[in-house]
């Protein structure tokens, strides 16, 4: 992954930081577990709920607690010869090293970069898909998330990981009134553009969902309130008059 423009510190970092070990490792694919999953998530109920989604799924999980945890935790499987997990789950907000910096830390690395990188996001900020794209990240889903869409979005990610080729495009796109220019593997560009466009449909949906519940609440009140003012009137009617 190569970046153009503007490069921001988790760019420059990454690229440092992986250009040391271009020269001693082979621009190889690694071998992958199949079933085995990194998670990087700082909170332990979430991490703990990924946990329980992924096993159920009969995922193998192993859970860290930042980007460097995870980091390192790779490079110890590379020493020792491993294979590699089929896909890192990671958040983005999290304490010493953030889910972008430790996704442009594998893809600028030359064998780890073939390691699909899922991105949890609160998705409030449509920059978060500029920096994604920077980053080099495969999908982003969306907090809060469904375990069913969950699964379904890994297992499209690991599936699309084995077609995916070296070839690399610059691509141009305008968010916020600017323009961005990366380069990425077209493929993997498109599913992550895909997986940010699902998240807008899926909160345009939970906004309709709410929409509908509030007017049909609206119309609960205001049948309430008629039934409040019927029985009202039928009380005043009938009582007594008071003594002249």
């Amino acid at each position: 992954m190569r970046f153009f423009g503007r490069r921001d510190d988790v760019e420059s970092e990454a690229l440092a930081l992986t250009s040391s070990d271009a020269s001693t490792h082979e621009a190889e694919r690694p071998r992958f577990s199949p079933r085995d999953v990194l998670i990087a998530e700082d909170d332990d109920a979430q991490a703990a709920f990924l946990r329980t989604i992924l096993e159920h799924a009969s995922f193998n999980v192993t859970r860290t607690e930042n980007g460097r945890e995870a980091w390192d935790y790779l490079q110890e499987l590379r020493a020792r010869g491993a294979a590699m997990p089929a896909l890192v789950l990671s958040d983005i907000v999290m304490p010493e090293t953030t889910g972008f910096k430790l996704c442009a830390w594998i893809k600028n690395d030359p064998v780890l970069k073939h390691v699909p990188v899922v991105l949890i996001t609160l998705l409030t900020d449509p920059n978060e898909v500029v920096q994604g794209l920077y980053a080099g990240a495969d999908s982003l889903i969306a907090k809060p998330y469904e375990p069913k869409y969950l699964l379904a979005r890994i297992e499209h990610v690991r599936n699309s990981a084995l077609n995916q080729g070296d070839e690399e495009h610059q691509l141009q796109i305008r968010v916020g009134g600017k323009k961005h220019t990366v380069t990425a593997e077209r493929l993997q560009a498109v599913e992550l553009l895909l997986s940010s466009y699902e998240i807008a449909v899926q909160k345009n949906e939970e906004l309709a969902q709410l929409r509908r519940q509030l007017e049909d609440k609206d119309s609960e009140l205001r049948a309430a309130k008629k039934e409040l003012e019927q029985l009202r009137g039928r009380m005043e009617k009938n009582l007594p008059k008071p003594l002249v």
